[in-house]
């Protein structure tokens, strides 16, 4: 009886993987067909939202993602337009992807994208090809050291042209050192102007853009992962998938979509 019931067992297994298997060659068929069903070149935009800077960067990395992937499916890649931000990325790109079924792959990625992250644009040291700087003789207190010698500093920001200077110290050194804080508090304070006004301005022309309005997260800081806000799909290699591995969740669409 008990080899009875091991072949009896073995047989049951048998049948579910043989049930497993037609269910996944299933959906591959209707996968397949939902494809087929658009295969049509894809034209795709990606705006920068709101968040300055880092916006524009996120732009141009999700542009690249997308560059990858049609390279690592054999599809050509046609850029259309770009809009480049100030200091990095872009405000807008415009690419085409043509393919076997481009537009079927793609249609699912329409949304917003949301990226998590330490922002590598926060850092406090500013470049010094982005500033000039001229030392003078000051005429404020400190007598006849102060007259004598130039102490007193004056800091351009080249790219903006915001202008600091010191001249409360006796000292060169800490004259600009001075200076140097001023200017990073200026360039943080034009920052988030910049940022509340592109706020502003995506609120009129975009949809919501709260958190839980994403199509899909990406978060690299203080963890990995990258997950579909529909299907519920993640992945804990968030670098490969911005290095172009998104069939996972382009597939993962799809089935949320059909099946």
């Amino acid at each position: 009886m008990a080899d009875d019931l091991d072949d009896d067992e073995f047989r049951l297994h048998l049948i579910n993987s043989d049930i497993r298997q037609l269910c996944s060659d299933v959906s591959r068929y209707r996968i397949d067909q939902e494809l087929l069903k658009n295969d049509d070149d894809a034209a795709v935009t990606i705006t920068a939202g709101a968040g300055g800077v880092d916006s524009c960067d996120w732009a141009m990395m999700l542009y690249k993602m997308y560059k990858r992937w049609s390279a690592s499916k054999a599809m050509k890649f046609t850029e259309i337009s770009t809009t480049e931000g100030g200091t990095a990325g872009y405000v807008s790109a415009t690419f085409k992807i043509s393919g076997k079924c481009a537009y079927g792959w793609l249609q699912g990625e329409s949304g917003i994208h949301r990226l998590v992250r330490i922002s590598p644009f926060d850092s406090k040291t500013i470049p010094e090809s982005e500033i000039r700087v001229d030392t003078f003789k000051s005429s404020g207190p400190g007598g006849q050291h102060a007259n004598k010698t130039e102490s007193a500093v004056r800091i351009t920001h080249i790219p903006t042209g915001v202008v600091v200077e010191c001249k409360s110290e006796r000292s060169q050194i800490q004259n600009r050192a001075t200076c140097m804080d001023l200017l990073q508090a200026r360039l943080r304070g034009l920052e988030r102007d910049k940022e509340r006004q592109q706020r502003s301005d995506e609120r009129k022309r975009l949809p919501d853009n709260s958190w839980g309005s994403q199509v899909r997260s990406y978060v690299l800081n203080p963890y990995q992962m990258v997950k579909d806000a529909r299907s519920g799909y993640s992945s804990t290699q968030a670098e490969a998938v911005l290095a172009g591995d998104i069939d996972d969740f382009l597939i993962s669409n799809i089935e949320h979509r059909i099946l």
